[in-house]
């Protein structure tokens, strides 16, 4: 009997702990929700990745490439292109090289710089 009594201390025990892991869970979750919804200084909602994304698949569309493609590991001229004006339209909204890199596939914010040099370079900049 003693063990069992044991087990089953332990077990609530387990339970109180997962029950505050789940509770801890969800106010960080909500926490990040409003962080990405928050509104930055033009009112666009720049804090998220949200335009990034938006970005990511618009061009995608226009393109008629796969976005696993592109957030993919090809390094062919024609998915260099399609990264340089997603990259183009998201340092347009002001977003970090760091947000930008990791929507398309979790590229170092060195390649996102890399990208913005090719088309100041494009554009005579």
């Amino acid at each position: 009997m003693r063990e069992f009594a044991h087990k089953f201390a332990q077990v609530m025990t387990d339970l109180d702990r997962a029950a505050t892991g789940v509770a801890e869970l969800r106010e960080m979750m909500a926490a990040l929700e409003e962080t990405m919804q928050a509104e930055g200084p033009e009112g666009g909602k720049l804090n998220g990745y949200a335009p990034v994304t938006r970005i990511l698949h618009a061009v995608a569309d226009e393109y008629g490439v796969p976005v696993d493609q592109i957030t993919g590991p090809g390094r062919g001229a024609d998915l260099v292109a399609i990264r340089d004006e997603i990259v183009r339209r998201a340092t347009d909204l002001g977003m970090s090289d760091t947000r930008i890199g990791r929507v398309l596939g979790g590229r170092d914010h060195t390649t996102i710089l890399a990208a913005r040099r090719r088309i100041a370079a494009r554009c005579g900049k």
